[in-house]
């Protein structure tokens, strides 16, 4: 039963999550690839994004997702090498359609 609740949960929270306005603020530490592991994927989502983010974005199994970035906003290569032995990309976006930066 307590399952049941979690996951019920978990479901109205993504729900409620796309349904408001996501704004993403690199510059107060906020992370792009965390939102975005935290979003559904199979409903139309327009994400906002604000400030510089210094990351490798990655864009996997998304169906009409939407990145827009407020005045400002740029999105930088790391320094460092990615870990995860993916080709070197800054945005990389797989198995998804209707993807719109």
């Amino acid at each position: 039963m307590l399952k049941f609740f979690a996951l019920m949960t978990l479901t109205f929270s993504t729900t409620i999550a796309t349904a408001f306005p996501i704004v993403v603020n690199c510059d107060a530490g906020q992370s792009l690839n965390r939102t975005l592991s935290m979003l559904g994927k199979e409903s139309p989502t327009t994400v906002w994004v604000k400030g510089t983010c210094t990351e490798y974005v990655k864009i996997i199994g998304f169906d009409r997702l939407t990145l827009k970035g407020l005045q400002g906003a740029t999105l930088s290569q790391p320094s460092t090498d990615p870990t995860d032995g993916l080709t070197i990309q800054v945005v990389l976006i797989n198995a998804s359609q209707g993807v719109m930066l």
